[in-house]
């Protein structure tokens, strides 16, 4: 076994000439704090500054046994790193001048010497190393070492003819992986929300609702007794948006990356997170046994693996698709018993198969759900509740859910009533205003049987983010947004209309929003033949979108 810990240990012994091609600015310098006066030689460590991505969640950190911890001298204390590098050794007040009367050695794990008692012959200027309390104008040098993860090295100085340790120090590579906490579904949000809203100290354990959730749905030999999660989280094919949200993890975006393997085989290769290091959102996923690996760029060696099935519709399983085929098969061969009625038959079976295209199209279009938006929302958010003001932050928090709702449904569904998309634009245009400050006015003006009237769903979300994005936003609080719906006859009218700067319809580039609207528009009536829906745009001081709902309310 010791043969093993030091073939795992590596000592680099440095000169100065060496040591001034490391920049130490890639590094965070440790010692402990001595009462002023004090110039018993103290050792001070320097680490890789990536530690700092991470918090604490990783392998416990080793405590030595009772009698060192006794044993040890005033001047003792630990530091952790997350990276393979070397951490280097410094030791305060010892130069050249006093250097031959002490030594130092270097253990792994207390047990094992990696570097016996060693005299000091390496010196560097107190200003090669970036410690900010330091006066020393000559510090010890006494190398770089590292070892595998889950070791630790420790460093010993000493007077000369003495057993009595003067300062001890050590570096503990700690082991680091995504650890899952909870599993939210589409259907979850508020939980969810909560969940982000709650203090740092609580975020590292589940509530206890949290739990008793999982044991409600799965017998106990099912749930994982370390985690108390699922073993292998199933779920019916509706829900297929999911939240994982992590323990801990890392401090900064794009730290994070992960993967998703379905049916054995890659579905998304590795990837940065899109969101913060702590919760990965997948969204829109067909049936399928998948498997999610995620890990750390600084470790990335080391992965964590969830494994978890989405059950298919009825209509997708391979029963249905094998009593199908057969429906199929006997089809086709009545048509050609029938000869006279075979191209009425699939002529009629080209047309569904347009309009079957046409719907999927559709869908893709306003499938769309922007990243960015919902991280900007999620900070604004969060700077509510830094700020202490929960009952406002709260009330976002409802409207960011309501959102999120309305669009992951609106996914789903081809039409929805006026009233839910009046009530999408509201959650909207509140969380909006948290970053840029505008006003906005809706009017239904004389409109009112808004539950009974159906518009495409998420229509008009793109063009009022069109207005917002590229209309009021650089006004702040001097920006105006006003909706106003009106009928004429059988015909209703949208108008959307901003303040801003405006745009050139012919020449200007009129935004993603405006163009996914006119593809949809012109998707929707090639479906419908009538009633159709009209674009209009007037842009010069402010910009005016009118959307005509011809015959769409006889």
């Amino acid at each position: 076994m010791n043969k093993i810990l030091l073939l795992a240990a590596i000592a680099l012994i440095l000169t100065p000439a060496a040591f001034a091609q490391i920049n130490l600015k890639d590094y965070s310098v440790s010692s402990y704090t001595k009462p002023k006066g004090d110039t018993t030689p103290s050792l001070v460590t320097a680490t890789r500054k990536n530690n700092s991505y991470v918090e604490d969640m990783g392998t416990p950190f080793p405590l030595p046994p009772e009698d060192l911890i006794s044993a040890r001298p005033y001047y003792y204390y630990y530091n952790t790193t997350y990276d393979s590098s070397e951490a280097y050794f410094f030791v305060e007040h010892i130069d050249h001048h006093n250097a031959s009367q002490y030594e130092f050695r270097v253990r792994q794990n207390h047990s094992t010497t990696i570097l016996p008692w060693t005299n000091i012959t390496h010196f560097v200027t107190g200003d090669q190393v970036p410690k900010s309390d330091s006066k020393e104008k000559e510090m010890a040098l006494l190398g770089g070492y590292k070892t595998g993860f889950g070791n630790y090295l420790g460093v010993d100085i000493r007077r000369k003819n003495s057993d009595s340790v003067l300062s001890y120090a050590y570096v503990f590579w700690r082991k680091t992986q995504p650890v899952l906490l909870n599993i939210y579904t589409s259907n979850e949000l508020n939980e969810f929300l909560r969940r982000l809203s709650i203090s740092q100290l609580q975020k590292s354990s589940l509530t206890r609702d949290e739990r008793k959730k999982w044991k409600q749905r799965y017998p106990p030999d099912e749930i994982d007794s370390a985690s108390a999660l699922p073993k292998k989280l199933i779920l019916p094919n509706n829900d297929n948006n999911l939240i994982f949200y992590l323990k801990g993890g890392p401090n900064q975006r794009r730290v994070l990356e992960y993967q998703l393997i379905k049916d054995g085989s890659p579905y998304t290769e590795w990837q940065k997170n899109e969101f913060d290091g702590h919760f990965i959102w997948l969204k829109n996923l067909p049936p399928g046994e998948y498997r999610l690996e995620m890990r750390y760029l600084i470790q990335p060696q080391h992965l964590t693996s969830y494994p978890f099935r989405i059950k298919p519709a009825w209509h997708q399983t391979t029963a249905f698709k094998l009593v199908a085929g057969a429906l199929i098969a006997a089809f086709f061969g009545f048509i050609i018993l029938l000869w006279r009625g075979r191209r009425q038959k699939q002529l009629l079976l080209a047309e569904q198969q347009k309009k079957g295209k046409l719907e999927t199209e559709i869908k893709a279009l306003h499938a769309q759900l922007n990243p960015h938006f919902v991280f900007n929302a999620l900070n604004s958010i969060q700077g509510l509740i830094n700020k202490g003001e929960i009952d406002k932050a709260n009330n976002y928090l409802a409207d960011f859910a309501n959102l999120m709702r309305d669009v992951l449904n609106g996914n789903n569904n081809e039409n929805n009533e006026l009233y839910r998309e009046i009530q999408t634009l509201e959650s909207y245009m509140k969380l909006e205003q948290l970053r840029f400050q505008f006003v906005y006015k809706i009017d239904t003006g004389k409109i009112t049987n808004l539950s009974e009237i159906q518009i495409p769903s998420l229509l008009l979300q793109p063009l009022v983010e069109n207005a917002v994005k590229h209309g009021i936003s650089a006004l702040q609080d001097k920006g105006r947004i006003e909706i106003v719906f009106s009928q004429s006859n059988n015909d209703m009218q949208v108008r959307i209309t901003d303040n801003g700067k405006g745009f050139d319809i012919h020449h200007a580039s009129q935004g993603y929003g405006l163009k996914l609207t006119r593809q949809r528009i012109a998707l929707i009536n090639e479906i419908l033949k009538s009633p159709s829906i009209v674009m209009d745009i007037d842009s010069g001081a402010g910009t005016t979108v009118i959307l005509t709902f011809k015959n769409w309310l006889g």
